[in-house]
């Protein structure tokens, strides 16, 4: 076989390894990512929560305790206090958990009748702690900073 179609033939192979190689490091990803995406428990959610943080925005400190329950209903007590402003509101609704996303359907806030959803993106769930970033499309309803990432912790 003459040097020429060697050389040829080696860089074939080689292209075709390579191509097999990243084909297969793509492919794994791929998997990987759909499977953390459906790996969450959901049951996890069902229990009494609590997340504390700053509000940039707000200037104010922020306190959520929500309880999510069986049913599929949920109970949220939202406190702030910052140095301009304190307030509380209850929010109460509907919740899901699919495919990576946790979606809160609002029903009421302050006993007032709303019909809005918010969609989180579930970065971690475990019995004792759940991680969520808010999505851009929450933002209109949003009166703190976001999009943002909230953590909670069983109570």
């Amino acid at each position: 076989m003459p040097d020429n179609l060697r050389i040829f033939s080696a860089i074939v192979r080689s292209k075709k390894l390579l191509f097999a190689s990243l084909f297969s490091v793509l492919l794994g990803c791929c998997v990987s990512q759909m499977a953390l995406a459906q790996s969450f428990n959901c049951d996890n959610f069902i229990g009494t929560w609590r997340f504390d943080g700053d509000d940039y925005n707000m200037s104010a400190q922020r306190t959520v305790v929500v309880q999510f329950f069986a049913d599929q209903s949920f109970y949220a007590d939202m406190r702030h206090r910052g140095q301009e402003s304190e307030g509380r509101s209850i929010h109460t609704g509907r919740w899901q958990c699919r495919g990576g996303v946790q979606t809160l359907h609002k029903q009421t806030i302050n006993g007032f009748a709303v019909a809005y959803s918010e969609d989180y993106e579930i970065m971690e769930l475990s019995p004792a702690y759940f991680r969520i970033r808010s999505t851009p499309e929450n933002c209109e309803y949003s009166g703190s900073d976001c999009p943002t990432t909230y953590e909670y912790f069983r109570q």
